[in-house]
């Protein structure tokens, strides 16, 4: 079986696995892990479908970039694809349907030209409801991290992580002093560009410390064990960001933090894990703090059994083999 991993941006296998973005590197990358290593199948990857038979073509997130033209181009090698006989997945992990964007042209034709979506919880299921005809999947994102035990301190260390599409949600509730008055520090930790556009922004003089740290696996891995808590705003109300996954929630957890957000949909089901930044006289204090990492001990064995990057590339390469 040959799988072709269309994404921008990524040619091999270690491009594919290192993206900055969390939905190719925690969805397309676990199913392509999973597909390379079985004996027999072969896989490329990259904008550029191969000049030979394809049995099956997982496409990721597009992206914002140059979309116009790669749209057009994307949309014209799948259709000359599925001519030549060959199956199409299209992983879907924001709606852009119902909430327009630079995307939405590419993404209404493109699940006309799927055989299956893929999805990342069920209120994106929901959202594709009037909008697809082929059969919709929810695979979750796994997660990427060791799960590390709470660490009792009596700091307030912070940490926001996230696409920089997300950060408009942390300015807007930063300024709420009152959640925050007792807040030592906050580390920021995005793609270098949205870092800085930040550096002037009205953040800036609500800490005694905010530290910026540039997005890698690797960085962001180190960030998390020198905190106490995680501070994850979510657009509740942004249609495009409500059908999201629980990737964000389920990292901090994994790494014994004290989660402190909001009940986006995929959060639901793990409410009894993180406190709810819009309850009435919520404090981010050393009792909460507590209590959150108490919560996120609890959580992790149920973390670590359903989101294992190694049984969620069986569920992808299941699903693929079963398409093909």
């Amino acid at each position: 079986m040959h799988v072709h991993f269309m994404v921008p941006g990524a040619n091999t296998l270690e491009h594919l696995c290192g993206s900055s973005l969390a939905s190719t590197r925690l969805r397309i990358g676990v199913a392509a892990r999973a597909i390379n290593s079985t004996k027999g199948n072969e896989c490329s990857y990259g904008e550029d479908i191969p000049g030979k038979p394809i049995d099956v073509i997982l496409v990721g997130k597009i992206g914002a970039n140059d979309v116009e033209r790669r749209g057009d181009a994307w949309l014209s090698k799948l259709r000359g694809a599925r001519q030549e006989g060959t199956k199409v997945i299209l992983d879907l992990t924001d709606n852009h349907l119902d909430a327009p964007s630079s995307m939405s042209n590419f993404y209404r034709e493109a699940i006309t030209l799927s055989d299956l979506i893929v999805v990342p919880s069920a209120k994106m299921k929901h959202h594709l409801a009037r909008w697809a005809m082929s059969p919709v999947v929810i695979i979750p994102d796994s997660i990427e991290y060791e799960a590390i035990r709470p660490r009792q301190t009596r700091t307030l260390n912070g940490i926001w992580f996230g696409h920089g599409s997300n950060l408009r949600y942390l300015v807007d509730r930063i300024e709420e002093r009152a959640l925050l008055a007792r807040v030592e520090s906050l580390t920021i930790c995005t793609d270098t560009n949205s870092l800085k556009m930040l550096q002037n922004a009205r953040i800036r003089p609500c800490f005694a410390e905010i530290n910026y740290v540039p997005w890698s696996v690797s960085n962001l891995g180190a960030a998390l064990k020198k905190v106490d808590f995680a501070f994850l705003p979510v657009g509740l109300d942004d249609v495009k960001k409500s059908g999201a996954g629980p990737n964000r929630l389920l990292t901090a957890l994994t790494s014994g933090l004290a989660v402190f957000t909001q009940p986006l949909a995929s959060y639901i089901e793990f409410r009894e894990y993180f406190q709810n930044i819009d309850d009435s006289n919520m404090e981010i204090d050393e009792d909460t703090i507590h209590l959150g990492k108490i919560k996120a001990g609890l959580s992790q064995s149920r973390i670590i059994q359903e989101f294992n990057q190694t049984e969620l590339g069986l569920t992808w390469k299941h699903l693929i083999s079963i398409i093909h």
